[in-house]
């Protein structure tokens, strides 16, 4: 049913749980919602609309008084009169009447107007049955069990006949993968391409009207989504929403959308409905961003997301009220226009998104020009001592994009030099340009080009590695699995060094054992310890990266042949200087790796302790996983209600490192096992006392998994399978 509740388990606690990765949709954001008349009833006691909010409606048919209800109610059977023959039909009729005068009451509260129209829209389908025969009017006919079920019970106006923006599809967590700050949308999933068109971005609605339908005819969850979108958008179902559509406009549109079949809606979508299309999304966005509170405080202070959901609003609000009760109600005359017009309007580029920090693109520039000048040295110029106060001066300072090359001036940077880059700086922040970034750069003498570099990259690595506290609830989760983990009883305090990793600042290297799950679903490093690439110095125990950078002669290239490249006439002389050049270029770029890695291996690594705490470092973020204490990635995959974990340690419900084989108890590769059922008819054994036969999961290993135990056509009882692994049995026997 459209508006069923689907079956919910707990994931990763119960045998059979779904994969996250099969469904795109997996069940609805909220479909449970209060009692409306509840809800709605302190905000009318002691007023004549009291009784419209007291009972259930068959309460309210046997105490309506009938002289209420007058021909001007919702009567289409065009009644003069009220009788007792028609008194379902007449309790209804003035229940929308007096509905329809609370909705249009001026200042009301938003919150009590979308509770109201809730209320509409549970009578509805009872209005539609009676509109579709007048003859059905009657309470006999209401009342009359035709084979399925009196009329009335099937459509007695109750909650779960309401669509409302709890009964959306559970999209929220794709939200996180949007692009908000990157021109990447991501193709792989239909439904975060379609979200990641609707940010307030340059060409995000070209062929949007082709790509809504083709993916909507390949995957019916994106369509159940875009009519969700639609459903909610029209009716005005957003709790935000302030212009709905009147009671006329409101049952065709639900008489529509009950009766439009998906090749009707699939050939509906390909005309001209692409502005609408677009908002209806966007609209799904700006109450989609509202319900993950991190993520809406987050736009709000880097993007203009108030001014967006503004326009947004302020479009859809137009559009709902401009919906015309026409011949053909989803033609929507006009409303391309209006949007097309309002889109001209809005502020352009709400969000011009830069892929890397203003920084990060001056570190680059400066690579590239040392690679053409064949620089064989990384810093010669600039002192250690200047190097590392910058890094003081940096890390008291603000995180912002915007970096203070006005500090430079204390390093004997020329100030038409500093001012010229703070210029650059500020262009590339508002339009996303570098200008004449590069050759500034190129003209430095080589001291301000270093301070400027090594200025930039210690600001890169500020922006790049921060950490964050963790929720209290997730602190807790981390320290059980510590103790866990390294055998630590309650009572005794947890060591400093556990929970503590080690980072590389020079070569942007994260050093611990990440557990991870690869393409085709084996797991690593669900059992390692330590750090990897790490030198011990014998003396003073100090740690450092041993990491090795790859030479940069390693990478083929093919050689010009003459003989076989008719069209490319190059003289020796010249293609001879070429190869001078790339072999000069190349064994500059060796000689800087090497002194990288010199000066990674000089270079004490980092620690940090990670408990209740979740590390930013570069392009990825880390934190303990809260099951099995190893060092995960977050990523938006494996989120659970309880917070998240890393999407390796637990499978049927048990953690991996607390699953055993059940005859040998071995736990090496338990990974890849799978739980055997089995009768455990073992409980009552030491008291002599026969026991019931509880059914129960066991793991067995690869080797005591017998053949005869895999391919018994019945239950086993957990007696009989540890006999037959006792006994060596090459068969089963039906001896219990």
């Amino acid at each position: 049913m459209e508006n069923g509740i689907p079956e919910y388990e707990r994931a990763f606690f119960i045998l059979g749980a779904q994969s996250l990765k099969e469904p795109l949709v997996t069940g609805q954001i909220y479909p449970f919602m209060n009692d409306v008349s509840r809800i709605l009833f302190p905000d009318y006691a002691s007023t004549r609309y009291e009784s419209l909010f007291v009972g259930n409606f068959a309460e309210r048919v046997q105490s309506f008084d009938l002289s209420r209800w007058h021909a001007d109610c919702w009567n289409p059977l065009g009644l003069q009169h009220a009788d007792e023959t028609h008194r379902i039909y007449c309790t209804l009729g003035w229940t929308m009447y007096a509905l329809e005068k609370l909705l249009s009451a001026p200042n009301a509260n938003p919150q009590t107007l979308y509770y109201l129209t809730l209320c509409v829209d549970m009578h509805i389908p009872l209005m539609i049955y009676i509109e579709d025969d007048t003859l059905r009017a009657t309470d006999e006919h209401l009342l009359t069990d035709y084979g399925h079920g009196a009329p009335i019970l099937t459509h007695e106006p109750k909650l779960s006949h309401v669509f409302h923006q709890g009964n959306l599809p559970d999209v929220l967590h794709y939200i996180m993968e949007c692009s908000f700050f990157s021109d990447n949308r991501s193709k792989g999933n239909p439904i975060v391409h379609l979200l990641s068109k609707s940010l307030p971005q340059r060409c995000t609605i070209r062929n949007l009207r082709e790509i809504v339908s083709n993916y909507c005819r390949k995957y019916d969850d994106v369509y159940d989504f875009v009519i969700g979108c639609l459903k909610c958008s029209l009716l005005g179902l957003y709790e935000t929403s302030t212009g709905r559509p009147p009671l006329p406009v409101r049952v065709r549109l639900i008489r529509k959308f009950n009766s439009v079949s998906k090749g009707a809606m699939l050939q509906w979508m390909m005309c001209d409905h692409q502005q609408l299309l677009f908002y209806i999304i966007k609209e799904f966005l700006v109450y989609g961003v509202r319900q993950i509170p991190s993520l809406y405080d987050e736009v709000k202070q880097r993007y203009h997301w108030e001014k967006f959901e503004d326009c947004v609003k302020i479009a859809m609000n137009r559009v709902r009220t401009c919906v015309a009760n026409e011949e053909n109600i989803m033609d929507f005359h006009g409303v391309e226009e209006q949007l097309t017009y309002i889109n001209k309007q809005q502020v352009s580029n709400l969000y011009r998104p830069t892929r890397h920090p203003f920084c990060h693109v001056v570190v680059q520039e400066c690579d590239k020009i040392d690679d053409a000048n064949f620089v064989d040295y990384v810093t010669k110029e600039l002192s250690v001592e200047h190097a590392e106060l910058m890094y003081d001066m940096a890390i008291r300072y603000e995180c912002t994009h915007k970096i203070p090359y006005q500090w430079l001036v204390y390093f004997n940077v020329p100030t038409r030099t500093i001012k010229n880059i703070e210029r650059i700086q500020s262009i590339y922040l508002t339009e996303g340009s570098k200008g004449n970034l590069k050759s500034i750069l190129s003209s430095l003498d080589r001291r301000d080009f270093e301070a400027i570099r090594n200025f930039s990259e210690v600001f890169d690595r500020k922006l790049n590695i921060r950490l964050f506290t963790l929720p209290a609830s997730m602190y807790i989760q981390q320290s059980i699995a510590l103790r866990r983990k390294h055998h630590i009883p309650d009572g005794v305090e947890l060591p400093e060094e556990v929970g503590e990793t080690l980072v590389c600042l020079q070569c942007k290297q994260f050093k611990p054992f990440v557990i991870s799950k690869d393409d085709k679903g084996k797991v690593s490093n669900l059992y390692a310890f330590g750090h990897s690439k790490v030198l011990v110095d014998d003396d003073t125990m100090k740690l450092y990266c041993g990491k090795r950078c790859d030479k940069v002669d390693a990478k083929k290239r093919q050689s010009h042949t003459t003989e076989y490249s008719s069209f490319v006439h190059v003289s020796d002389e010249i293609l001879e200087q070429h190869n001078a050049e790339r072999h000069q270029k190349r064994t500059a770029k060796d000689t800087r790796k090497s002194l990288k890695n010199n000066r990674c291996a000089q270079t004490e690594l980092t620690k940090i302790n990670m408990v209740g705490k979740l590390l930013q470092f570069y392009n990825n973020l880390y934190i303990i996983c809260p099951m099995c204490a190893n060092f995960m990635q977050v990523t938006s995959e494996y989120f659970t209600r309880e917070g998240m974990y890393c999407g390796c340690c637990i499978q049927h419900g048990r953690l991996y490192t607390e699953v055993t084989c059940e005859w040998c108890l071995a736990a090496r590769g338990n990974e890849t096992w799978t739980p055997v059922r089995v009768l455990d008819d073992t409980t009552g054994e030491d008291d002599g006392i026969p026991s019931e036969c509880v059914d129960r999961s066991i793991y067995l290993c690869q080797g005591c998994h017998k053949p005869w135990i895999r391919n018994s056509p019945v239950v086993l009882k957990l007696s009989t399978v540890r006999k037959g692994l006792a006994e060596k049995w090459k068969r089963l026997q039906h001896a219990q």
